[in-house]
This record gives structure tokens, sequence and C-alpha cells, in this order.
């Protein structure tokens, strides 16, 4: 009967086996979740280019608004520049975070597209962890910044609380080594997952700058982009009346925009903007005459509208 020596040259070798076994059976594992990190990452990026889009979209509605009507739109506007170039800056910055890891990884030809040493644990830490560039704390501030100033630039609570959850920097409530948030993400983390972290991020920022933008947007729609001015009018039927005659009067309710000036044309003839509205002429002859012409001004797509109107007047 042969008895298995834990320390036999057999058992050693027996032993030795399988850990390798072991190794290589985890190395699969790895490997495959790793790739599962590519994976998401390229998705993450798809995302969030897609999500560049649509802002880009939003943007081309704001600057539409802004050069037909700059002192109804300017301040939405120049909100959403401020917005736009502050979340091309950050994201630019963490793309940048994404190369300097990969380099750190794979030597100064890396590809972020084809990463090598994706299970390699010190490259992210070394970047964003190690003093004295500490590019983690830097970015966990740049983060800060972009949510705090961009919070501020908007009126709807819901879109800003989204914001906030977005682009939070406070360590998950799971992290019981009382880490900082940058460490809590990046410490010791495989290089692949590093990436894709990362790519989270830059689609959480414009993901972000989406939700202010379409808030910046409805601040233009929600006050009425082409009225701001309620004026009550009276409307009289004649201003001179025979004693014991009737005077007849028509009160309404004008919905107006005190920023456009229409132009408006009374028998072929332009008057001047500063009259707003109101026409004068002499007369010189008895008889009924005419008062017709039209209004045009630009609607909020940005195309003519003309109203007619027709009257006359008894000398």
């Amino acid at each position: 009967m042969i008895i298995n020596n834990p320390n036999s040259p057999r058992q050693k070798m027996i032993n030795l086996m399988y850990l390798v076994f072991i190794a290589m059976l985890a190395l699969n594992v790895s490997a495959e979740v790793l790739t599962g990190f590519d994976i998401v990452g390229d998705s993450l990026s798809n995302s969030s280019e897609n999500m560049h889009t649509r802002n880009r979209l939003i943007m081309d509605e704001l600057e539409g608004y802004n050069s037909q009507n700059r002192e109804k739109a300017g301040e939405w506007y120049d909100k959403g520049v401020q917005v736009k170039q502050m979340s091309d800056s950050l994201v630019s910055y963490i793309e940048d975070l994404k190369i300097r890891i990969v380099k750190e990884s794979d030597g100064k030809k890396g590809d972020i597209n084809n990463i090598r040493n994706k299970d390699n644990l010190d490259a992210a830490s070394s970047v964003l962890l190690s003093p004295p560039a500490r590019q983690g704390h830097r970015l966990r501030t740049a983060v800060d910044h972009f949510r705090q100033t961009v919070t501020g630039l908007i009126q709807d609570d819901n879109r800003r609380k989204i914001i906030e959850n977005n682009l939070s920097t406070t360590p998950s409530e799971r992290n019981d080594s009382h880490k900082n948030w940058e460490e809590s993400l990046f410490e010791k983390m495989p290089v692949s997952a590093a990436v894709a972290i990362l790519s989270k991020i830059q689609n959480d920022v414009r993901l972000s700058e989406g939700e202010a933008l379409g808030s910046l947007l409805n601040s233009i729609d929600v006050s009425d982009f082409r009225v701001n001015e309620l004026n009550a009018y009276v409307i009289p039927e004649s201003k001179v009346i025979i004693q014991g005659g009737t005077y007849n009067a028509r009160v309404i309710l004008s919905a107006e925009d005190s920023t456009l000036s229409p132009d408006i044309i009374v028998n072929g003839q332009s008057l001047d903007p500063s009259a707003k509205g109101f026409f004068s002429t002499a007369s010189s002859a008895v008889g009924t005459f005419p008062v017709e012409g039209y209004i045009e001004t630009r609607g909020s797509d940005g195309s003519t509208v003309r109203r007619s109107f027709s009257d006359n007047y008894t000398v």
C-alpha cells in the first residue's frame, strides 16, 4: 500500500500540478472577464458618442433661438455654450487619462483600442493615485467643479438631482476601508476595468450635459419665445360722440413680444419701428377712407408669419 506523504516528491508534484491547473482556470476566467470589460467600455463609448450627437442638436436649437432674438434667448444660449465647453474639456481630459493608463501598461505604442496587458494591476494606480501627479484627485476635482457649475446654471430641480446623482464623487457606502472616491475606483484595478470605468464617467458627463442643455432650452420655451408681455387696451368705435349718443368700445388683452419689432405696413407704407404700431394720417377731405395692411414677424422656428388687417374711418 502506497501512502501519499505530503512532503514526498510525488505529492509535491501533484500539488504543483493542481496549483498550475487552478491558475490556468483562473487565467481563463480572468481573460473572459477582462474581455467583458472591453465590451462594456466599447458600448459606453458608443453611447457617449450618441449622446454627444444628441446634445449638438439641442445646441443647434439654442443657437437658432439666439440668432432670432438675442435679447430673449441670449442668456440661455450663453449658458449652453459654457456647459458644452466644460463638458468637451472634461471628456477630453478623461480620454487622455485612458491613453496614459494604456501606455503605462503596454508601452509608448500602447493602443487604447487594442490593450495587450489587460490584467495589469499597477498601471491605473500609477497614473491616477501615485504622487506627485495624483491624476485621480485632479479628476475628482474636475468632476466636482463641472457638477457644481452646471447645476448652478439650470432651474429644473429634477434635472439638477439627476446631474448630482450621475456625477457624485461620494464613495460608495459599501466601501468599508474608508477609501476616497478615486482609490475605491482605481486602486489595483486591471487596465481594462479602469478604462471601462473612465468611459462610464465620460458617459455620465455627456448625459449630464444633455440634461443641462435640455433644461436651458426649456427655459426659453416655458417663458414662451413669442410672448413676454400682456397688455390691456380699449379700442373705441369713436372717441367723439354726440350728446345722448352711446360710447362703444372693445376691451382686449393683448399678448406681445416687447423684444421683437415686427414689420408693419399700412396703406403701402412701412411704419417706423419706434412708432410701436401707432399710425396717424391727415384727413384733408370728406369721405370714408380705408386703413389696410399687414404685420410680418418671425415665428419660433424662424419662418415668416404674416397677419393682414383692414379697417376704415370716416371724415
